[in-house]
């Protein structure tokens, strides 16, 4: 905004145009700008705009350093996260996991198909039922009869089946 000196040699020159201006619109212009300048109200609500701009300017100015202090340990915590992940992935990829996942992928489907080939097959003698019943324990239960933590009634019960029936080394 300017100051009042600055503001009179305006209007002073704003006035010479005025009066060596033939344009009567171009003259009626410049004679409400200087109207503008030279109210009180108007330097009133120019210095209270200027305020506020100043004020916003302040505010925008302590923005990033506010962010800053506010997010500091914000970005440590990523950076630490992102080492992390990294090193993770670096020790995935020199590490066998994915091989081994992939092989233990292949082994299952694999016994898999058999059990379900045995399942097609009706079990005519106590051995045929031996079999499903040792094919049961040492396919999908791992060797684990019981498992449970909280077995049933029923659960025991078939558990002493198939425990019964199983054998480690059908022939």
């Amino acid at each position: 905004m300017m100051d009042l000196a600055k503001t009179g040699a305006v209007v002073a020159r704003l006035n010479r145009a005025i009066q060596n201006t033939r344009d009567e619109a171009t003259k009626n212009d410049l004679r409400e700008i200087v109207s503008l300048l030279q109210s009180p109200s108007a330097t009133k609500r120019d210095a209270e705009l200027l305020a506020l701009a100043n004020r916003v300017k302040d505010i925008g100015a302590a923005l990033p350093s506010a962010f800053d202090r506010a997010f500091e340990s914000d970005r440590h915590l990523i950076a630490a996260l992102d080492k992390s992940q990294a090193a993770s992935a670096g020790a995935e990829e020199q590490s066998a996991l994915e091989a081994a996942e992939e092989a233990l992928d292949r082994i299952q489907e694999e016994q898999n198909a058999v059990c379900e080939r045995m399942l097609d097959i009706k079990p005519a003698t106590l051995r045929g039922l031996q079999a499903l019943a040792t094919a049961l324990v040492f396919g999908p239960w791992s060797g684990r009869i019981e498992r449970l933590p909280s077995p049933t009634t029923e659960d025991r019960m078939i558990a002493a089946i198939v425990r019964a029936l199983s054998d480690p080394s059908p022939a």
